[in-house]
């Protein structure tokens, strides 16, 4: 796939000129600031300039983001542990364009307790036509910020890998929310653990992946975890 990028530069370089192949929300060039240990969701949308239906496809052009930080893709009707290479969306006809359907890049980020900034920049282009595409890029950076609270302490989850239950231990003397969230961001399950005690979280039901377990108090983020369900 890296002969494609290649292939295309200097058509993509001389049609600049006359405008983006595809439109896109809310930009091509999206940068986010992280926030410590905690998981950010951010996507770029795309769609044709004349609502027609389309196939997107994408390659992946570079990679920079540190290798502490946890970090997945989702892609129109597909979600990705890393980063791959390249793929390909399910299709999107004329009419489901035109109401607004429309493909996307999604990247799930946690920088854990590593400061530093990446990058992402991927070819997105029409399947049926290499030529026609743009390069977009996410930009990352988490130059400061604040820890985990100082009366916050002792929180740990095990086993994991899991395949029925985790055991979330609070140590600290504050009461905590938990939430389970997918690869996208979605929410799974929540709940909440005492201060000074244990919670058992059923992942009985969830299909074996990539997951995170975030832990609040009063609502500001304390810590997110990645999880792996066998």
């Amino acid at each position: 796939m890296k002969k494609l990028y290649l292939g295309v530069c200097a058509l993509l370089s001389f049609s600049a000129s006359f405008g983006q192949a595809f439109d896109y929300s809310p930009s091509q060039i999206l940068h986010t600031e992280l926030e410590y240990d905690t998981y950010s969701i951010v996507d770029i949308y795309m769609q044709t300039t004349d609502l027609s239906g389309i196939t997107f496809a994408w390659e992946t052009v570079e990679n920079t983001i540190p290798e502490e930080w946890d970090y997945s893709l989702c892609d129109y009707t597909a979600c990705f542990s890393g980063i791959p290479d390249d793929g390909i969306m399910t299709p999107i006809a004329d009419a489901e364009m035109a109401d607004g359907t429309k493909g996307f890049l999604k990247i799930t980020i946690t920088p854990n307790e590593f400061f530093g900034t990446g990058n992402v920049k991927f070819y997105v282009y029409n399947q049926a036509d290499e030529t026609e595409g743009d390069t977009i890029e996410f930009t990352f950076s988490l130059t400061g910020g604040v820890g985990l609270e100082e009366e916050v302490t002792g929180l740990s989850l095990y086993p994991n890998p899991a395949s029925e239950t985790l055991v979330l231990t609070n140590g600290s003397n504050v009461d905590l929310t938990y939430s389970v969230l997918d690869l996208s961001g979605k929410l799974i399950s929540m709940g909440y653990v005492n201060a000074d005690s244990k919670e058992t979280v059923d992942v009985s039901a969830l299909q074996p992946g990539i997951y995170f377990l975030r832990t609040e108090q009063n609502g500001t983020a304390i810590l997110t975890e990645k999880i792996v369900i066998q």
